[in-house]
């Protein structure tokens, strides 16, 4: 039987502060807050990508060869999870940023990258929320183990060819994307090594549902592995190139998460509330962290424009309205955007079923 991991499941919560933390650093360090920080990476997306395919493959591997209408049920309950805050915070930032051309980019206001950044088609330029980028990865592998959902062995053989493929291309290139993506954006986004990240949270996942024997030591080990994977990646992240920074936040993300595992399921932990508001909040947070984290840096700027010296305060101040934000949004907002969604697809259903039938049945009088 599948058991509730729950220290595994606080981990989203870590994922939500790492990448709010890593958006901070990028906007801070922009408006002179921070020395240029390069690329801003804190590991926030690996550990979000390697989580997100852990837990799908660990909670859905029950319904693996399931059929197509079991596949059908899990796209639509994943993306009912998405959609509905992508379309209503893209849809209040327009606004904005036609109002004021100095924020965003001037590709924000192009119509294609508009629709683009609705539907989280992967695109040449950043999407209007540009934190978004990485859910167009997620919605990939949610279309990818929808397969295996629908029909194990032809779902199972495609995430094992595609993990190869990856493998192979990181290999032969030494580069986070294989060279031959260049030319091709649709291309590039398959063969990008952020999607390793969620194959290896399902192999993780796999290893957890089958291997009883893990022993109870492996735990803190693989935790304390993990954690230096980290510092490390965070210390001499400057110094590596993007397959380094990769390869070692892939590492330290799955150390984590199986010696969190492995403590899960030789006791039961009691999680602090607030870490599980946070990973309630996970989805939400990361999703308007980075609108925040720029509103609240304007604003210093405008009131206090001759002071820098207290990035780190400003930073602290960011996260924590980018928390508490997110759990308002989780709490409140989400629950009522999803059953409205819900209800508007399903008038929309409903009117395209009487629509085909009344076809149906003029052609067939037409036929007769």
């Amino acid at each position: 039987m599948r058991r509730h991991l729950a220290l595994v499941d606080s981990m989203r919560s870590v994922v939500a502060l790492l990448i709010t933390l890593s958006h901070g650093m990028i906007v801070l360090s922009s408006h002179g807050f921070f020395p240029i920080v390069s690329e801003g990476r804190t590991g926030g997306v690996d550990f979000f990508f390697t989580l997100s395919g852990f837990l799908i493959f660990y909670v859905y591997q029950g319904q693996l060869g399931a059929g197509a209408l079991n596949a059908r049920s899990f796209l639509r309950k994943r993306f009912m999870r998405i959609y509905p805050l992508v379309w209503f915070f893209t849809a209040l930032s327009i606004p904005v940023l036609l109002a004021f051309p100095g924020i965003g980019s001037p590709h924000d206001r192009e119509l294609g990258v508009i629709i683009k950044s609705f539907l989280l088609i992967p695109q040449q330029e950043s999407p209007v929320l540009g934190a978004l980028w990485s859910l167009s990865h997620v919605v990939l592998f949610y279309l990818v183990f929808s397969t295996a959902i629908a029909h194990k062995r032809l779902g199972l053989v495609l995430m094992v060819a595609w993990a190869a493929l990856l493998v192979m291309g990181i290999v032969t290139t030494q580069t986070v994307c294989a060279g031959f993506c260049d030319s091709s954006v649709a291309l590039a986004f398959l063969m990008s090594a952020f999607n390793l990240d969620f194959l290896v949270g399902c192999l993780l996942a796999w290893l957890v549902r089958t291997q009883r024997g893990l022993p109870a030591w492996l735990g803190p080990v693989l935790l304390t592995a993990g954690g230096v994977a980290y510092v490390f990646g965070w210390s001499a992240g400057m110094g590596l190139d993007r397959l380094g920074v990769f390869a070692t936040y892939l590492a330290g993300a799955s150390c984590l998460l199986l010696g969190c595992a492995v403590i899960d399921l030789h006791r039961s932990v009691k999680v602090p509330r607030l870490v599980t508001e946070l990973s309630n909040a996970s989805y939400a947070i990361i999703v308007i962290n980075l609108p925040v984290i720029v509103a609240v840096t304007k604003l210093a700027v405008w009131l206090f424009p001759a002071q820098r010296e207290h990035g780190w305060a400003l930073l602290a101040l960011a996260v924590v309205c980018a928390g508490v934000g997110g759990v308002l949004v989780s709490r409140w907002l989400e629950p009522q955007l999803r059953r409205q969604t819900e209800a508007a697809l399903d008038a929309a259903s409903s009117v395209m079923g009487r629509w085909c039938h009344r076809w149906r049945s003029r052609a067939a009088n037409d036929v007769g």
